[in-house]
């Protein structure tokens, strides 16, 4: 009976994902939004596109400066390159945070299953929508590299300020290029997609400082 149960449950981990499809909007490349520059490349002006937002062109993994990748997994995911999609360990530590706390003061997203959520149709966060997104990114997983969807999150993630992707919140924020970011810079740009509004450093910057030192921190404990 023990292997019979085991085996049903392997064979459902195994095709419950393909039960659900991808996100559309996340296999179609992201409308950049107009910019103009001056001979020397120099940004002039960068319109906004029909969704509100200032977005780049994509950006290749190749180019995306290795600080920011890994203050970025410090930040928001630091099992990313040993899970599957979900990470049962944050699971299970946000879900005894929360209970003891009586209310949800953890959460426990992947960078995959914020990417499907980014990409998908606002809705309200129920228990069926998360399921969805547990199953989209078990099964984007799998048919996507690491760098795939970490190149995807990067470029299609919101650092507030109408600034979506990397490249953008850099020249944004910093007026700098991705190549020129320092730690400093990088661990920054990695606090602010956990709450873009309350972080906005235009209007008080001490609470993006202050999740910008706790980066570094975690920066540095994963050396």
């Amino acid at each position: 009976m023990l292997t019979a149960l085991t085996l049903s449950g392997i064979l459902l981990f195994a095709l419950a994902p393909y039960v659900v499809g991808l996100p559309p909007a996340l296999l179609n490349p992201t409308p950049v939004s107009r910019q103009y520059t001056a001979r020397n490349g120099q940004p002039l002006r960068h319109f906004l596109s029909v969704d509100g937002q200032r977005i780049g062109p994509e950006i290749d993994f190749n180019q995306i400066p290795d600080l920011l990748v890994r203050a970025t997994l410090a930040a928001e995911d630091k099992r990313f390159f040993s899970h599957l999609g979900i990470d049962g360990i944050a699971i299970l530590r946000a879900a005894v945070a929360n209970a003891k706390a009586g209310r949800i003061v953890s959460g426990a997203s992947t960078l995959t299953q914020q990417l499907i959520k980014i990409s998908s149709p606002r809705s309200k966060r129920t228990f069926a929508v998360k399921l969805t997104e547990a199953l989209q990114s078990l099964r984007l997983e799998r048919e996507w590299t690491k760098q795939q969807i970490l190149s995807a999150y990067l470029n299609r993630v919101s650092y507030g300020n109408l600034f979506t992707g990397c490249g953008t919140a850099a020249s944004g924020y910093f007026s700098k290029p991705l190549s020129d970011l320092t730690a400093a810079d990088a661990a920054f740009l990695a606090a602010l997609p956990q709450a873009p509004g309350r972080m906005n450093p235009f209007r008080d910057l001490r609470p993006a400082l202050q999740r910008q030192k706790r980066v570094l921190d975690l920066m540095q404990k994963s050396g």
